[in-house]
């Protein structure tokens, strides 16, 4: 009850926030002028909003270089406003800000080609602004006129949710109903990571042995934390914990921080991040986020861990405490046949069966460990790898815009007949996931031809590879790994066994490692057979051996040597014996022979 209670407070309502006027770009009451609602205007009269769209690397968010997430529309799906796109683009606070902000309604604007009106959008839960033509909106005057009269809007405005990260990062649960996974959520999706104190065996999710699962999704949001407890401002007095480097080295604490007026006049939004294997956005605050051991002694637990020093430091805490992801996750993704409709390919991790079909299974699956090189060690991390492949053009391998290839391929929404003739193998007039790869060089020539008739310079299949660490749905220690065989065997082995990246491969695809941090990827890529894509992994990487699984030279070395150096020491110790003994002349008193 009282957890309920104190989370039930956290997603309330600040009650000390006051009642904002909205203004426009020119600092006017939209009750008058009726514009698009500016955030920088009506939120900085109170906050520097310049110093918080300088300090909020969210403003690059979507603009690196994420596959996953490149750029089509102005301002993306995940883009927040401001930084590069700040022209036209405004950053919008309310995403973060608002309670039950319209994220959906946000996306749909900038889809359409009105980014003025894209804050705006955000209100659309608020019963202030209804759509108007061409993707724009309009505000409701009589709902003006009732708030207009004190002269100010009434705004469930807090301090950023748990659920709001959860819009663009992936799956983040907190209702009381049966958590359902949405598999178009980008960052979940990639890794099948869902942040939520749930137990399993209460989701709406077809959950392999369902019934035994009784552990939360992350223990973490079990016990009420958010994303914030991890990921603070900087410059929060509550939070803030000055780097060692720039700290006095006689001082143990720093007591000066902020005052609480001046972090709420200018919080810094360049929120604490770890050191991401994939992104770029930051990178100058790789690492400045609380790990697990800022909060948790290992060093008190894990008394029945042998040689414990040795796996504290060799290990992540993720490595055995993240040992099973039960939700789906990304294996690969196919733009260069994307669907008529613009959608790509994808083949699942952890699923069984069709996606969408009505007898699917979510089986999970267990993560690669892969070495990782960290300014303070060595350590395994569990990973995920997916593969992507998609047609670039020019000499700067622009990537094609899958909009454009997907009307080359399907021109009016229907697969051209020459397309059909390459690829249909069972003849039914249609291509199944199974027949939609361009797993022939005609079918790549084909689709490459009616690219460069459609204005695409030098169309040409590229493919990467890329990791992604895991760090939320974490267990508890019940749950975690113990077994031994978990990484000390040569079969199956989270560290050395084999990984399927990718069911088909088109024609000619040349694969490549995408930007992957400071990992380890010490094994190799081939194809099987029937045309499969598997990462051969491998355990034998500098600076780690893992008894019992694979072998070491040296290891191999000294142990014949020990070997042989005791049986030649028996062996001569013996032999000296035996000749000693016969050397000797017998004693009388010891010579037992009858006269």
């Amino acid at each position: 009850m009282i957890l309920a209670l104190l989370g039930a407070a956290l997603a309330a309502p600040s009650p000390m926030h006051p009642a904002v006027p909205l203004l426009d770009l020119d600092g006017h009451p939209v009750a008058v002028t009726l514009a698009p609602v500016s955030t920088l205007q009506t939120c900085g009269a109170c906050h520097d909003t310049d110093y918080i769209a300088s300090h909020g690397y969210h403003s690059e968010a979507g603009l690196d270089d994420c596959l996953f997430e490149r750029l089509r529309r102005v301002g993306g799906t995940r883009h927040v406003g401001g930084g590069p796109l700040a022209d036209t683009v405004e950053l919008d606070c309310f995403l973060c800000h608002l309670r039950d902000a319209d994220v959906e309604a946000r996306r749909r604007t900038l889809a359409a080609g009105q980014p003025a009106w894209a804050a705006t959008a955000t209100l659309a839960q608020t019963g202030l602004v209804e759509p108007a033509a061409d993707g724009a909106w309009a505000w409701r005057a009589e709902t003006l006129a009732d708030t207009a009269a004190a002269g100010v809007e009434q705004l469930p405005i807090q301090a950023p949710a748990t659920e709001a990260c959860g819009a663009c990062h992936g799956t983040i649960w907190t209702s009381d109903e049966p958590l359902q996974l949405d598999l178009e959520a980008p960052c979940s999706t990639s890794t099948g990571q869902v942040f939520s104190g749930q137990r399993l065996s209460d989701s709406a999710l077809p959950l392999a042995d369902k019934e035994a699962l009784s552990r939360p999704w992350d223990v973490h949001a079990e016990h009420l934390l958010g994303c914030v407890a991890c990921h603070p401002s900087p410059n929060n007095p509550a939070f803030f914990h000055e780097p060692q480097a720039r700290r006095p080295g006689h001082l143990r604490f720093d007591g000066r921080r902020l005052d609480l007026g001046e972090y709420l006049e200018r919080p810094s939004h360049d929120f604490a991040k770890g050191r991401s294997l994939q992104y770029t956005v930051a990178e100058d605050l790789d690492g400045s986020m609380r790990r697990c051991e800022d909060c948790h002694d290992a060093s008190q637990a894990h008394a029945w861990l042998p040689r414990r020093g040795a796996h504290l430091r060799a290990l992540a805490c993720e490595a055995c405490h993240v040992p099973m992801v039960y939700a789906p996750a990304r294996e690969s993704l196919d733009w260069t046949l994307p669907a008529p409709d613009g959608r790509p390919h994808q083949r699942w991790r952890g699923i069984d069966g069709d996606p969408e079909g009505p007898d699917t299974l979510f089986t999970g699956y267990q993560p690669l460990l892969l070495v990782r090189q960290d300014p303070d060690g060595t350590r395994l991390f569990p990973t995920n790898l997916t593969t992507t492949f998609f047609w670039v053009q020019g000499d700067d391998d622009a990537q094609v815009d899958p909009l454009l290839v997907a009307a080359a391929a399907a021109p009016g929404g229907t697969w051209a007949p020459a397309l059909l003739a390459l690829l249909d193998q069972d003849g039914d007039g249609d291509l199944a996931q199974d027949e939609a790869v361009l797993g022939t060089d005609a079918a790549v020539q084909w689709l490459a031809d009616r690219l460069v008739e459609a204005g695409v310079p030098a169309p040409r299949i590229q493919g990467e590879l890329r990791v992604f660490g895991l760090h939320h749905g974490v267990a508890e220690g019940e749950w975690a790994t113990r077994a031994c065989s978990t990484c000390h065997t040569a079969v199956e082995s989270q560290v050395g066994r084999n990984v399927e990246l990718a069911r088909h491969v088109p024609a000619g695809a040349s694969l490549s490692l995408a930007r992957a941090g400071a990992v380890e990827l010490p094994g190799r890529i081939e194809r099987s057979a029937d045309g499969a894509l598997f990462y051969l992994s491998s355990s034998r990487v500098p600076g780690l051996y893992l008894p019992g699984d694979g072998a070491s030279r040296w290891v191999d070395l000294l142990g014949v040597l020990a070997l042989l150096g005791t049986v030649l020491g028996v062996g001569v110790h013996g032999g000296l014996r035996i000749l000693s003994r016969r050397r000797r002349s017998p004693h009388p008193k010891c010579d037992r022979r009858e006269p």
